[in-house]
């Protein structure tokens, strides 16, 4: 290989260094956790909760209604037992009892919300655990294909760094010089002359451009982008 066409191969296999070691950290961060279980779960927790909470305060009404039906119907057997006679305590038993009947009635209502919202939450969190296993059944599942993928990357990302550094130890050093003088400011600053254009900006090369380049025995630089130009 001519100089120009070395340092070509050299960005190549450094861009590919770069993408294969973008794709390894993904890979390993799929490896190690699944946002969508992670989500599913906290959902899950939460619903959890709701639902604990939801029968606590079913429970604590349970306990309300049923101390208020006992009272209720110990007040209404003292009405009916025939002991009370005067009419005024009879009429003051009377309307306790009415009140209390209306109270607890009431509060029955207010328990059959809870037992909805119980019911409610129960639903929520049968979806929810449903969906996470299912979630973790298809995160286990991409696990060995993942794992393959993992080891081959590894194999491939040691093959473009062999080949990148093999490549720029054959580059003359004052293409290394431009190189790296141009890298700082233009990514991937050598580019490959296509159709009589700079391959990256896409400006046309005059004739003697185009002459020099495909010698390849000398710098050129595009006029426009100031890219290293190669004609392969």
């Amino acid at each position: 290989m001519r100089a120009g066409e070395l340092l070509l191969h050299h960005q190549r296999q450094e861009e590919r260094v770069r993408h294969l070691e973008s794709e390894l950290s993904d890979i390993d961060l799929r490896l190690s956790s699944n946002p969508e279980v992670e989500r599913l779960a906290l959902e899950a927790a939460g619903a959890n909760e709701r639902l604990q909470e939801a029968n606590l305060r079913l429970r604590e009404m349970d306990r309300v209604v049923a101390g208020h039906r006992e009272r209720t119907r110990a007040r209404e057997a003292e009405l009916m037992s025939g002991r009370i006679r005067n009419p005024t305590e009879l009429m003051q038993l009377s309307q306790e009892v009415e009140h209390s009947k209306a109270q607890m009635r009431d509060e029955e209502d207010r328990e059959l919300d809870l037992m909805g919202a119980v019911e409610e939450a129960e639903a929520e969190v049968a979806r929810l655990t449903t969906e996470l296993e299912a979630a973790r059944e298809a995160f286990s599942g991409s696990q060995p294909a993942l794992k393959e993928r993992l080891d081959t990357a590894r194999i491939e990302l040691a093959d473009a760094e062999r080949e990148r550094d093999e490549a720029w130890a054959q580059v003359p050093p004052d293409y290394q010089a431009a190189y790296l003088r141009l890298k700082p400011r233009i990514p991937n600053p050598v580019a490959e002359v296509a159709g009589a254009q700079c391959g990256a900006c896409r400006v046309a090369l005059t004739a003697s451009e185009l002459q020099q380049v495909r010698r390849g025995d000398q710098l050129l630089h595009c006029q426009n982008c100031n890219r290293l130009l190669v004609s392969v």
